[in-house]
């Protein structure tokens, strides 16, 4: 089991998510990508005052635990919820990190392009 997920609830999950995708593709206003890049541009903006000193790899791995950590325990935390919130987190989290439905919309174009010899 998964995550202390059965096959099923898993299969369950994954379809919520691409489904999710589908339906409402890329978020249009916040990304949860690019409002994870603004963390990351604020704590690199904190720790690396000076990027050529011998620490930086040191403070490099600190930014890295400040900015992953918080955020895959409280994905896990939340996600063992063996109902509504937990399904939601699992599914919302996969929405976030599938993107199908925008790569499909950027390759459309290319794919006409190369089907015309147009390139």
């Amino acid at each position: 089991m998964l995550l202390g997920l059965t096959p099923l609830e898993v299969l369950l999950l994954l379809v919520a998510g691409v489904a999710l995708d589908r339906i409402f593709g890329e978020p249009r206003r916040w990304h949860p990508l690019v409002g994870f890049g603004w963390l990351a541009a604020q704590i690199e903006h904190g720790l690396n005052r000076k990027p050529s000193s011998a620490a930086s790899r040191a403070v490099g791995a600190l930014a890295l635990l400040l900015a992953l950590v918080p955020c895959i325990a409280l994905a896990a935390w939340l996600g063992t919820f063996r109902s509504g919130i937990g399904w939601c987190v699992h599914a919302i989290a996969l929405y976030a990190a599938l993107g199908a439905n925008s790569l499909a919309q950027h390759i459309t174009p290319i794919a006409a392009a190369l089907a015309n010899h147009q390139l």
